[in-house]
């Protein structure tokens, strides 16, 4: 094999672990929406750290009581 090949398979290899950590933050994103939490704020936090350590987080914050109204 030569070099041409071995960066193809490099930039292949690097270009899926960015997409899979983009994707995971998105998807951290998703779940703390559905915890009436800020879904770019938590985008942001987990590029920022890691999506697993956000992930984490967002498992730990309780879902929001149905039966409590908002007062606004």
């Amino acid at each position: 094999m030569n070099v041409a090949s071995y960066s193809l398979i490099f930039l292949l290899f690097y270009g899926a672990i960015i997409f899979f950590y983009f994707w995971g933050a998105s998807k951290v994103g998703r779940a703390a929406e559905r915890k009436l939490r800020n879904r770019k704020s938590f985008f942001w936090l987990s590029l920022a750290f890691s999506p697993l350590i956000t992930a984490l987080i967002i498992a730990t914050l309780p879902f929001p009581d149905p039966e409590k109204k908002d007062p606004k």
